[in-house]
């Protein structure tokens, strides 16, 4: 998939939160790319999905 990048240097922000007797893991993806957007959250979707059933 060919994109053009305005802005290559985003940012990914992990947070872990205690949650009763768990974690919360937050993700922030920041100053993506607009053009970018549908695809890269298509894709952490997939791949958190994937984190979801080992953990």
């Amino acid at each position: 998939m060919d994109h053009p990048i305005d802005n290559p240097e985003s940012r990914i922000t992990v947070e872990f939160h205690d949650v009763g007797e768990g974690t919360e893991v937050v993700f922030t993806h920041e100053n993506l790319d607009p053009g970018m957007v549908e695809d890269t959250s298509q894709g952490w979707s997939s791949m958190l999905g994937r984190l979801e059933t080992v953990a």
